[in-house]
């Protein structure tokens, strides 16, 4: 997966972790948006207890895109979309997406590494397909990485 995102080093952040740096690391996760599987999306919807009339219609809306380019008035042939991702730019589509990535996210917080505030985990930080990883030295936020 770490093909498809993008890192950017924030370094050091000017704010304390009992006293010491906090690091942080930028990922951009724009790809992995797109590479949603739907089927899988769907399991971990039913899993985390999404009523199932909703995830029927998630399922047929995803699998009935369709498109049609408008230029200049002209409406071009319709065409259909490939079967996966999440829409860009779609109202629900970042609480989709964090619902597919919850897994690495529980895998964050579960590797002893990363922010710690009193002992709640805030070692990623993550809104659509921008994830923010903090931790207090560079050994734990780079295993938080290779988590990825």
């Amino acid at each position: 997966m770490l093909s498809l995102v993008s890192v950017n080093l924030c370094g050091t952040l000017r704010a304390n972790c009992q006293g010491s740096q906090v690091y942080c690391v930028s990922l951009d996760a724009s790809k992995v948006f797109d590479r949603v599987i739907h089927s899988g999306l769907f399991v971990k919807l039913a899993k985390r207890g999404i009523p199932l009339p909703f995830i029927r219609m998630l399922k047929y809306w995803y699998s009935h895109l369709q498109y049609a380019v408008l230029w200049k008035g002209v409406l071009g042939n319709i065409f259909n979309i490939r079967r996966r991702g999440v829409r860009q730019g779609g109202v629900l589509s970042p609480f989709l997406f964090s619902i597919y990535m919850d897994e690495l996210i529980r895998k964050f917080c579960s590797s002893g590494y990363g922010l710690y505030i009193g002992n709640v985990f805030t070692g990623c930080i993550m809104y659509a397909y921008d994830i923010m990883l903090l931790a207090c030295s560079c050994f734990g936020l780079q295993r938080l990485v290779e988590a990825v």
